[in-house]
């Protein structure tokens, strides 16, 4: 498992499909090239921010450039602002459902019960989500 971010709370180069889709594909070259096996480890942050640069075709380059089992997408903050409800389960691509406590000065440990039990689940029964985070 490779950590590879590109555009956390960035805006790409481009929004233009085709440099997205070769961004993506040289990062997975370039971890493949290394170990065969690679996965790309991405966090779904940048998708919170930019609606204008990530609509549908720019997120579908930029993940479809990547065969599925060679990408997992961490959903950070979902049990506040779930990115699969609106960027359609990433299509397809396997998720990790995430809580995110701590960042932005916030700290402690809370949580929204509710959400932390019900979501997951919906989020298993309705998309490409993989795992708990």
């Amino acid at each position: 498992l490779y950590n590879g971010d590109l555009y956390n709370e960035l805006t790409p180069k481009s929004s233009d499909p085709d440099y997205l889709a070769l961004v993506s594909k040289t990062m997975i070259d370039s971890m493949k090239q290394a170990d065969p096996d690679a996965v790309w480890v991405l966090q779904g942050w940048a998708f919170h921010f930019g609606d204008d640069v990530w609509g549908p075709a720019q997120m579908q380059a930029h993940l479809g450039a990547v065969d599925d089992d060679h990408m997992i997408i961490l959903d950070l903050y979902d049990d506040v602002r779930p990115i699969w409800h609106t960027k359609k389960s990433f299509y397809g691509k396997p998720f990790i459902w995430c809580e995110l406590l701590n960042f932005g000065g916030n700290l402690g440990l809370n949580g929204r019960m509710k959400t932390i039990m019900f979501e997951p689940r919906e989020a298993a029964a309705k998309s490409s989500m993989s795992g708990i985070g």
